[in-house]
C-alpha cells in the first residue's frame, strides 16, 4: 500500500444522509474577489472566520493546502473542539502537477493526524475542484487555492463564491460513513429517493489506514486485505 495514502477521519463526515434535489435558488450566495493590492486578502479572511466557528465539520478539497495560516486555523480549530469532524482532499503526488506544493503541503501532515483531522489523497487523477463546506451549510466555489499565491495580499487575482444553503451544501456528496465493518454489511436508505439521470457518474472512495500493521496491505477478497465494496438498489 502506497504510504503516501494515509487517513485518520474519526467521526462522521460533514457530507452525510441522502441527496436533496437542488434547490432552483440558492438562500443567499455572496461573491468575493482578491486582486494585487495593499488591502487584506478578503478570501484568506473569509475561510479563516469559517474555519473558526467551525461546531461540526469543515470538508475542504483543494489542489494546493499550504498557506500557513490556513494550516494552523484548521490545526487549532481541531483542538479546541475534539468533536469537530475535519476532512481534507488533496492530491496524490503522482498526480500532482508540482512537487515542491506537494512537499510543502506534506509537510502539514504530521501535524493534521496528531490533531485527528482526516487527510486523504485522491488518485486517478489531478484533482484541481476548490471547494469548502462548513457544517453543512455555509459552501465556498471558486478559483482559490489556499497556498501563498492565492492567499496573500498582493500576488493573485482570485474570485470566490459564499453561498449560504443547507441543501445546496449537503448536495455535494451524497453520503459518507467513517466506519465500515466487513460484519456488519447493510443496506441504506434515502429519506428521498434519489433520480440518477443518463450521464450521471458515482464515484465510490475508500480509505485504509494500516498504520498499525507491520506487513504490507495487498487488495483482495480477505477481510484483511484492502477492498471497496459497494452495492446500490435500483428501482425503474
Amino acid at each position: 500500500m502506497d504510504p503516501r495514502w494515509r487517513g485518520a477521519l474519526r467521526r462522521r463526515s460533514p457530507c452525510r444522509g441522502g441527496r436533496r434535489k437542488a434547490p432552483s435558488a440558492v438562500r443567499a450566495a455572496t461573491v468575493l474577489i482578491n486582486e494585487p493590492n495593499d488591502r487584506p486578502n478578503e478570501i484568506r479572511e473569509l475561510y479563516v472566520r469559517l474555519i473558526e466557528q467551525a461546531e461540526r465539520s469543515i470538508f475542504i478539497e483543494n489542489p494546493y493546502v499550504y498557506h500557513p495560516t490556513i494550516v494552523e486555523a484548521l490545526v487549532l480549530a481541531k483542538k479546541r473542539r475534539p468533536e469537530l469532524s475535519v476532512t481534507l482532499v488533496l492530491p496524490a503526488r503522482a498526480w500532482n502537477d508540482n512537487e515542491f506544493a506537494h512537499d510543502a503541503q506534506q509537510h502539514a501532515y504530521p501535524d493534521y493526524l496528531a490533531s485527528g483531522i482526516g487527510v486523504y489523497e485522491y488518485r486517478g487523477h489531478f484533482t484541481h475542484l476548490k471547494i469548502a463546506v462548513f457544517d453543512e451549510r455555509w459552501s465556498i466555489h471558486g478559483s482559490t487555492n489556499l497556498n501563498y499565491r492565492s492567499l496573500e495580499d498582493d500576488k493573485d487575482f482570485e474570485f470566490v463564491v459564499l453561498v449560504d444553503d443547507e441543501p445546496f451544501a449537503r448536495e455535494i456528496c451524497l453520503a459518507s460513513f467513517d466506519h465500515w465493518d466487513f460484519y456488519r454489511q447493510r443496506f441504506f436508505e434515502y429519506a428521498v429517493p434519489l433520480r440518477l439521470e443518463g450521464g450521471d457518474v458515482l464515484r465510490v472512495s475508500c480509505v485504509y489506514n494500516t498504520q498499525s500493521r507491520m506487513a504490507p496491505t495487498g487488495m483482495g477478497e480477505s477481510i484483511e486485505d484492502e477492498q471497496c465494496l459497494a452495492s446500490l438498489l435500483v428501482a425503474p
